[in-house]
């Protein structure tokens, strides 16, 4: 039979119950467990840990929580703001303009060549007609003698564009054919403009000659522009 060690003393000793160096038993003694004693803390597996997405959707649900509270809140003040306002009537008292009065004198600044279209002299005496073709850029006056009082109506019409009309002395006629050929410049004028079908009724307030332009330019700056030839029927009846 082969040797065992014994377990107690550790000799070397055949194999049987009992060892024959000390005497004591060569069987296995049983292990048994036993509970930890009292007050000695039973070590427990870590807990998992929460995953990501959770706590990522834990963050994004409080912020929405936090939005919708601060949006009651702010219902709530703008609400109590509202039906604190005075619902009584006001009153608004409005001054209208004053309206100045403008002096008849236009400036003209022109971007083209502007050429003269004339007539021939007139019959001083009424009534004088006339069917025109005013080119763009162009005027046709008529001119007439008149003592102070006289009156002199005259009736446009023209073929739907628009068209000025200004009155002026001799001499401040020629400051407006002057300022054709100037950079800009400055007359004095009784004037009817943006005309299509008008009567002008005008008198005289001293002896002089005046003349009738009709005016296809740009001038006066607040006056008609047509910016295309237009067709004019003029009458001038003197009283």
């Amino acid at each position: 039979m082969p040797d065992v060690r014994c377990p107690t003393c550790g000799n070397y000793t055949p194999e049987g119950k009992f060892c024959e160096h000390c005497g004591s038993s060569l069987a296995p003694v049983p292990v048994y467990n036993s509970p930890p004693p009292s007050g000695v803390a039973t070590p427990q597996p870590p807990a998992k840990k929460r995953s990501a997405a959770v706590l990522v959707l834990l963050i994004i649900g409080g912020v929405f929580f936090f939005l919708i509270v601060i949006a009651v809140l702010a219902a709530f003040v703008f609400g109590v703001a509202a039906n604190s306002q005075s619902t009584n009537p006001v009153t608004v008292t409005v001054t209208p303009p004053v309206t100045a009065k403008v002096t008849p004198v236009y400036t003209y600044s022109p971007t083209t060549v502007v050429t003269r279209v004339t007539a021939s002299a007139p019959v001083r005496y009424t009534p004088d007609s006339y069917t025109e073709t005013i080119v763009n850029g162009n005027y046709w006056y008529y001119y007439i003698p008149l003592k102070s009082g006289n009156q002199i109506q005259t009736t446009v019409s023209t073929d739907g564009s628009p068209i000025d009309l200004m009155v002026m002395h001799s001499a401040e006629f020629k400051k407006y054919q002057a300022s054709i050929s100037s950079p800009s410049g400055t007359w004095n004028a009784w004037n009817d403009l943006n005309i299509v079908n008008d009567k002008y009724s005008f008198t005289a307030p001293s002896d002089d000659t005046y003349y009738f332009a009709l005016d296809n330019t740009n001038s006066p700056t607040d006056g008609a522009y047509a910016k295309k030839t237009v067709n004019v029927a003029v009458t001038f009846n003197r009283y």
